[in-house]
């Protein structure tokens, strides 16, 4: 068990590997190489099936945001899992600094459509390595922005307690999620993950649809 000292002097320790781990994984080489020696047949044709095609997805948030998507993790995942599958990190500096960041060293991201992806920055839901939803990144954030903070923060479990503002109020939550879940029609597709209100309004769960979409209200 590591505890926070331990934790802090060791995240200090590491600071130069990261920067370096992140400048490398994100450069136009290690996103070929990546193609090469990381990417599954089926990830390769989800980005086109031709490493010429590689370049728009690289363009849109370099190489540690492709594999971020295809594979559904979170961005630090994606850095060290990448630089220690491309020997850019040992095996033991890359598991360290995983733990370190809270991800567990053999929890590797190989089931792309486990768990939603919501990049921030971007304002992009991911799901399945696919884009579900866009949302408006707003200063201060807004009640769906808050959700999938809190969400993502919490490394999407089913089930999160309302993280609104002032407290709990059940009608704001239920047009919170409806208006998210109104969203998740985004490209014309069928949705393929919904949120829920649960309880006596008090908390919010999500879960993967599959099959048919109900547009009624949220129960």
């Amino acid at each position: 068990m590591v505890d926070d000292e331990e934790k802090k002097r060791l995240i200090e320790e590491y600071q130069r590997d990261w920067n370096t781990a992140e400048s490398q994984v994100n450069s136009t080489n290690s996103a070929l190489r990546m193609w090469n020696r990381v990417l599954t047949v089926e990830e390769r044709q989800s980005l086109g099936g031709d490493i010429k095609k590689l370049d728009r997805h690289y363009d849109n948030g370099g190489t540690a945001r492709i594999y971020m998507q295809l594979r559904n993790c979170s961005y630090t995942r994606a850095v060290l899992e990448l630089a220690r599958d491309l020997e850019l990190l040992s095996e033991r500096t890359a598991n360290e600094m995983l733990h370190i960041a809270g991800e567990s060293e053999d929890g590797r991201s190989t089931s792309p459509k486990s768990r939603p992806v919501w990049d921030r920055e971007r304002g992009q839901l991911l799901f399945g390595g696919q884009l579900v939803r866009r949302v408006s990144i707003k200063e201060p954030p807004t009640n769906i922005e808050l959700i999938l903070n809190s969400f993502d923060e919490e490394g999407w479990p089913g089930q999160i307690d309302d993280p609104l503002p002032a407290g709990p109020n059940r009608k704001r939550l239920e047009d919170t999620i409806r208006s998210l879940n109104r969203g998740l029609r985004f490209g014309g597709g069928p949705p393929t993950i919904r949120f829920h209100l649960q309880g006596s309004g008090t908390a919010i769960s999500w879960k993967p649809l599959n099959s048919g979409w109900s547009s009624g209200p949220v129960r």
